[in-house]
């Protein structure tokens, strides 16, 4: 029986330790790691994450990358106590009729069967595959998450977790930027690595909230209240916005804007001075039309010029 048809088992089958375990795989020849690993090392780690899942919030859909390997993915989704789980699968790659990857549909199917064959029916969430292509665009990700979430029947962004332990670099990369700017919440899972590719001592981390952090929500906000007219209102948000780490230049750009706008006879000169040759700072020379206009293209200026989102 190949790894591909072994079922994984979530409970250990003896009554033996797993130090015992490690020591058997350690002195293992490679071939017979994988089947030592899952027999006698990984299930403890299952049977732990299981126990331990009311530490985590509760979910409403776990959006679960899948990647070569089905343990990561396991463990989370045994952590989480959740209806729904939409895993995010590769397809199959073949170029010049040479099959360079199966992608990462059996991976899929394995968790699958363990969660089917090791989980009380009651206890047992609803699964739907998601196609995300190779797993290189962010494009895919994003249609793919997107699916989801209508299968989900839409939850409140804080009812969703992302696991971005496994899958490749581009496609948890994706799903961070689209955890942050939803305000999904992000985990995890780390383990201490025993020895080819096998880890123990595995725990799930909470990841920090990077927009709220870098708070992505007063930046729309400020930019809004530019665009309307309300400059001193704009300007008080900036302020606070400036104190956060990497404000960048652009914060302190359009607080200095803000400023000079809500006076009642505006001096854009010092600004002027004080950034570079740029197309924010073409439109403070224009000043065509009123100060609301000047904002509008300022704040245009600095999106086309990728200084500000």
């Amino acid at each position: 029986m190949n790894s591909e048809t072994r079922t994984l088992l979530i409970r250990p089958t003896s009554a033996e330790s797993l130090q015992v375990g490690v020591q058997r795989l350690l002195s293992a020849a490679d071939s017979e790691r994988a089947a030592i690993y899952e027999a006698q090392v990984f299930p403890f780690a299952a049977v732990r994450f299981r126990a331990e899942r009311d530490q985590f919030p509760s979910a409403e859909l776990l959006l679960l990358p899948i990647g070569t390997q089905p343990y990561s993915p396991l463990l989370a989704a045994l952590s989480t106590t959740t209806k729904k789980v939409a895993m995010l699968v590769t397809e199959p790659q073949v170029e010049a009729g040479v099959l360079r990857s199966p992608g990462s549909r059996p991976t899929a199917q394995r968790v699958i069967d363990a969660l089917t064959q090791g989980l009380d029916e009651a206890d047992l969430p609803e699964i739907e595959l998601f196609s995300i292509g190779t797993g290189t665009s962010g494009h895919a990700v994003v249609q793919a998450v997107d699916a989801a979430l209508f299968w989900a029947g839409d939850p409140w962004p804080s009812d969703v977790a992302v696991d971005v332990s496994g899958g490749r670099k581009a496609t948890t990369s994706a799903l961070g930027g689209i955890a942050s700017i939803a305000g999904f919440r992000q985990f995890y899972i780390e383990g201490r690595a025993l020895a080819g590719g096998y880890y123990v001592d595995e725990e799930r981390h909470a990841l920090t909230d990077i927009s709220t952090l870098m708070r992505y929500d007063d930046r729309k906000t400020a930019t809004a209240l530019l665009e309307a007219g309300a400059f001193a209102e704009a300007a008080a948000l900036l302020v606070e916005i400036d104190s956060t780490q990497c404000s960048g230049p652009a914060v302190r750009w359009l607080l200095d804007l803000a400023r000079a706008l809500a006076d009642s006879e505006p001096d854009l000169s010092a600004l002027a001075r004080s950034m570079p040759e740029c197309s924010a700072r073409d439109a403070l020379s224009e000043r065509v039309g009123g100060n609301k206009e000047c904002a509008r293209l300022f704040i245009e200026g600095l999106r086309r010029d990728g200084v500000w989102r």
